[in-house]
Formats: C-alpha cells, structure tokens, sequence
C-alpha cells in the first residue's frame, strides 16, 4: 500500500514540473491524459490489493480480444463519421518512439506491444501463483 501512496504522490509533483513548460492547452490535455492514465492503474491496483482479486491468463485473454474488438468497431465508427477514434486512421502527431512505423502497419505494432505489456503486467502474478 505504500508503493502506491508514493506513486500517486510522485505523479502530480512530476505532473506540476512538466507542466509548467508547457502553454495552456498542450498543459491541460497532458494533465487530462496522464490522470485518466493514472486511474486505470489506480483501478487495477484498488482491485489487486482491496478485494483481493487476481488476473488470469484466461482474462488476460480476454481483454486482448475485447480491445481489438473495440478497436474494430471503432473503425468502423472512424470510416462513418471521418474521425480517428483510438488513433486507427492517423498515427498522432507525437514524439513517441513506439510510432516508428507508417499506417496502418503502427496499429499492428502496436498490438504486438499491447501483448507483451499483458504479459508484463501478468508476470509477477504468476511467478507469486508459482511461489
């Protein structure tokens, strides 16, 4: 529980450095997405640590398919109204070193990528279900 209450602590002491470089508008659509960022994690861990519940390999799974599910639709979305839902027509204007590729070969990649960071995030709770 203390990792975490350090975490959410260092995010907005880190969050107030970087953004004071920054205009208005770039500064509250990064304090925007890196809180929404935050409370996934914040959720996962809340989940963890409070009622104690664990993934799976079979929800890890799960989750992959439900998010290119939903990136499928949101394809489909993107063609209907011109948009670009999930960045799946455009790569975003980013200096992101995982946009290396042009589209629509980043979306691939970035499946790939989305995989091993399940795994990642599994790893230690199966090496603990091991133990």
């Amino acid at each position: 529980h203390i990792v975490a209450m350090v975490a959410m602590l260092a995010v907005p002491i880190a969050l107030s450095v970087a953004v004071r470089r920054l205009d208005s508008e770039r500064a509250t659509r990064v304090v925007c997405v890196v809180f929404s960022h935050a409370g996934i994690v914040a959720a996962a861990l809340f989940a963890t640590w409070g009622p104690r519940m664990r993934p799976t390999f079979k929800s890890l799974v799960r989750a992959f398919v439900a998010m290119n599910v939903m990136a499928a639709v949101m394809a489909c979305v993107n063609l209907a109204l011109d948009s670009n839902y999930m960045y799946l027509c455009e790569v975003p204007v980013t200096a992101s070193p995982f946009l290396f590729l042009p589209r629509p070969w980043y979306v691939g990649w970035l499946d790939v990528l989305a995989l091993v960071f399940f795994g990642f995030v599994y790893l230690p709770v199966y090496l603990v279900g091991r133990g």
